[in-house]
């Protein structure tokens, strides 16, 4: 199981600092509207210093084009300083690769993503459950239905409680589309 701890110093290889590079809470480097819009329609339902809930979210109101890239993963607490991030929902367009051949539903990334993917991923939305605010990133090549691309993701962070991250809202979409 893919975990991260507050503590880690995982650093990436070359690789994947060409693959994966973390915009963190720096949000005015968002290139893709659909991304812009989609953190837009977020801050609506935030409330302050509390986080929207899973409740607060109506698909119906997500921005154009963006829904198919969706997901939401949980996040729990593995009482050892980090978190475990399975899928709750998927975006089919964002990973209808790996929806065909697997219900991902309750995976961890590491088990739908290459290692190079998921390990910066889960470092990068780790933030975003500890910090309480976004966190976005870009990469060169994801697989997307149609073949790799370059991408860019937002993690969006919802609470039950208004308080303790329990659910990332996510999306992930190719650039240039």
């Amino acid at each position: 199981i893919l975990q991260v701890r507050e503590d880690s110093q995982d650093r990436m290889s070359n690789d994947d600092k060409d693959n994966f590079r973390s915009y963190g809470h720096d949000l005015s480097l968002i290139k893709d509207d659909r991304i812009k819009a989609l953190h837009s329609y977020w801050l609506s339902i935030h409330n302050g210093d509390t986080l929207p809930s899973r409740r607060q979210i109506d698909p119906l109101q997500f921005p154009k084009g963006v829904i198919g890239y969706v997901s939401m993963f949980d996040v729990i607490d593995d009482g050892k300083g980090g978190y475990r991030i399975p899928f709750r929902i998927a975006g089919t367009m964002a990973y209808g690769h790996n929806v065909r051949l697997k219900n991902i539903q309750g995976r961890e990334l590491h088990e739908v993503l290459m290692p190079n993917e998921a390990g910066p991923t889960v470092r990068d939305w780790s933030i975003a459950v500890r910090t309480r605010r976004p966190v976005a990133a870009t990469g060169t090549a994801f697989w997307f239905q149609f073949g790799p691309r370059p991408w860019e993701a937002i993690a969006l962070p919802l609470s039950s409680d208004g308080e303790t991250v329990d659910i990332l809202l996510t999306a992930r979409v190719p650039l240039g589309e």
